[in-house]
């Protein structure tokens, strides 16, 4: 059993170390796009899912809304998201990937494709593919509150 002072083994640092070090890896690919990672994530995801509130999307990307709305400033911005009235109560606000950002988010996919694939090649093929479902689980386990 793990002593309390064991810190080095901490799931959360090693994650987090890792969470910068592929973010930094696709940053740095991206550039070229002006697109950093975080925010072609809220465009592809905007992409898949359709328009949402930032409450929805804070939800299905698991950020919290104050993370993601500092993702979205520079989107709406450079006009590659938009916030519409809701259709059914024009109160809500959802957000809407434009054709700009869907096209600036395409052109960015080559970028990203072959950060994905010289991540791949660094770690492995199988072990990207295992870290992938591994850190799923991550995402959907279910932790006990103290």
């Amino acid at each position: 059993m793990p002593k309390r002072t064991d810190i080095h083994r901490c799931a959360c640092t090693v994650l987090r170390q890792a969470a910068r070090v592929a973010t930094q890896h696709f940053d740095k690919a991206l550039a070229a796009s002006g697109l950093r990672i975080s925010q072609l994530s809220v465009l592809t995801t905007l992409s898949y899912v359709g328009p949402k509130t930032i409450n929805e999307l804070a939800e299905v990307m698991v950020l919290d809304r104050t993370t993601l709305g500092r993702n979205l400033r520079p989107l709406q911005r450079e006009g590659f998201i938009a916030i519409e009235a809701g259709k059914d109560d024009r109160r809500t606000k959802k957000l809407v990937l434009t054709k700009k950002g869907s096209s600036v988010a395409l052109k960015a996919m080559d970028s990203w494709g072959d950060a994905q694939t010289s991540f791949e090649k660094a770690v492995g093929l199988e072990n990207a593919i295992a870290l992938s479902k591994l850190l799923r689980q991550v995402v959907k386990a279910d932790y006990p509150e103290k």
